[in-house]
């Protein structure tokens, strides 16, 4: 501005500006959402024994063997198994299964004792497929009149493979491969198709 006054120049001063700090974030930097850093992972479920009772169908490879005792030999067994519900629940298994065949001048009868490992297949909602393999102890009895043995009972030993699925959380088919030394002169070995029904 000039004032009136001839020779005397005065000017206005510059504009204050002021600052103040930020107390509110920006709307997205509020609403992100936030994750705990030390948020704990889902406990690990435990695995429990149960006891499986089995309804089985035996049938003899051996043709001197089917030829004698029956073409196949009906039986009730059980197992034991660690069911994980992280993992298989038929990974590990000792078995006990009694297949027998009885008439007048004829008896058989083979106990297998065993411990199996199985590896899954396939899964789905309901149903798990898997496969194995055994070592076992199998206990044996023959009876023939016709051709004068009686064995008593006799324990050998060999190897089984099987082939199963689990329906739903009680229910289980499989067929097994039993290794079974000879017995009296019978071929024992042979496949056994089962059905389980998990009590507990």
């Amino acid at each position: 501005d000039i004032n009136n006054t001839p020779g005397t120049i005065s000017s206005t001063p510059p504009p204050k500006i002021i600052t103040a700090p930020i107390t509110e974030a920006p709307a997205d930097v509020q609403n992100a959402p936030t994750t705990p850093a030390d948020q704990k992972p889902e406990p690990r479920k435990k695995g429990r024994l149960v006891l499986v009772p089995a309804f089985n169908n035996y049938y003899p490879s051996n043709a001197k063997t089917r030829a004698r005792f029956g073409e196949s030999w009906p039986s009730i067994g059980l197992s034991f198994a660690w069911r994980d519900a992280n993992t298989d629940p038929r990974k590990i298994e000792l078995r006990l299964d009694g297949m027998g065949r009885k008439s007048d001048d004829v008896s058989a009868y083979i106990f297998p004792l065993g411990i199996g490992v199985s590896q899954r297949l396939s899964t789905s909602k309901s149903v798990v497929t898997y496969a194995g393999v055994s070592a076992n102890l199998y206990f044996g009895k023959i009876k023939s009149r016709i051709d004068n043995v009686d064995t008593g009972w006799r324990m050998t030993a060999g190897p089984g493979a099987y082939l199963g699925a689990n329906i739903g959380s009680r229910i289980n088919i499989q067929a097994s491969y039993y290794g079974v030394p000879s017995i009296g002169g019978f071929g024992m070995s042979g496949f056994n198709l089962s059905a389980h029904f998990m009590l507990f």
